[in-house]
């Protein structure tokens, strides 16, 4: 067997030599590589721990909302909160609180309803705003103010609502006639008088009737009339057998009696009344019949039950006669 010589020996030794350098090499070639990924990781993960501390602190310094002065507030919100002072804005925004001295009247900013008063709108630009406060009942309240602040304020007073024409008396019932028309009995509010002139008369029984001519220019307008005891007795007792006829059919008994309080109806039926001369809005005789309305209520038609008419006649003529000298003696 051949025995290697010392030249091959030598490349023996420096070809594992060389191997062995260069396993060596990869080695530490993969070893750096590997502590630089890792070095990568660490930097990543700590600038992600960053930005997410950032991030939540931002979010929950973030000023909270606040309502729009537009918006009415929600049942058990409280309709004069304020903003926030630790909002991010810097300063509280112009704001303008509305009361008035009746509560729970429609506020309306700008032509809009906002709430219903106190109210607070908030937050507002600054400058000029038409506010409207409204309640049925009352007159509308208008204005315009200038917001710059946040403790503008204003207060609205509400007016009662104006009646258009009313008339009142002394004596409660006494009838009212406005250019001979009947308007009611005092006291009396008579809503759709026209501007004009007209001719007033106030009548009650046992009272002088007062007569005066009224200018009327619209909107609210109160008279007062204070009638005068009459210082005459007018002396009337009249009656007379009736029949009432009713509208549908058949009728009922009775007597029609007169005095100088008015007129009665006796009878067992249900249509028995008793009237006042200033209740008594028109009586009547013709064609054999007297025709008798009640102001506001029912009107009645009565013949003579025993085939007397000129007893129904007479009894009309009387009622007339008395009416008459009550008129002049008042």
């Amino acid at each position: 067997m051949t025995q290697p010589n010392e030249t091959d020996q030598f490349k023996q030794t420096t070809a594992a030599k060389k191997t062995s350098k260069q396993a060596t090499g990869q080695g530490a070639k993969k070893a750096s590589q590997s502590g630089s990924l890792w070095l990568v990781v660490v930097i990543l993960v700590l600038v992600g721990v960053f930005v997410t501390s950032q991030l939540a602190r931002r979010a929950g310094d973030a000023p909270r909302p606040v309502a729009s002065a537009d918006e009415e507030s929600a049942p058990g919100a409280d309709a004069e909160s304020v903003i926030d002072p630790d909002s991010g804005s810097g300063a509280a925004a112009p704001a303008l609180v509305i009361t008035s001295d009746i509560r729970d009247a429609d506020v309306y900013l700008n032509g809009k309803r906002v709430g219903k008063t106190p109210h607070k709108a908030t937050p507002l630009t600054a400058g000029r705003y038409q506010v409207k406060v409204m309640k049925s009942g009352y007159e509308t309240f208008e204005e315009s103010v200038e917001v710059s602040s946040p403790g503008d304020t204003l207060r609205a007073d509400l007016k009662p609502a104006a009646v258009a024409f009313r008339v009142e008396t002394n004596v409660s019932g006494a009838s009212v006639e406005i250019d001979g028309e009947p308007r009611g009995s005092t006291p009396v509010t008579i809503a759709d008088l026209a501007p004009g002139t007209y001719e007033l008369v106030v009548r009650a029984a046992g009272y002088k009737s007062h007569s005066e001519t009224v200018e009327y220019a619209g909107g609210a307008r109160d008279i007062r009339v204070d009638l005068v005891e009459s210082s005459s007795t007018v002396v009337l007792d009249e009656a007379v057998a009736v029949k009432h006829k009713h509208r549908i059919r058949g009728g009922c008994e009775g007597t029609l009696r007169a005095t100088s309080e008015g007129i009665q109806f006796e009878t067992e039926h249900k249509d028995a009344f008793t009237v006042s001369f200033s209740k008594l809005e028109r009586i009547r005789f013709e064609k054999d019949e007297l025709n008798l309305k009640v102001q506001g209520g029912k009107s009645y038609n009565f013949v003579e039950r025993n085939d007397d008419e000129d007893a129904l006649a007479l009894f009309h003529e009387r009622v007339d006669e008395a009416r008459v000298q009550l008129a002049d003696s008042n």
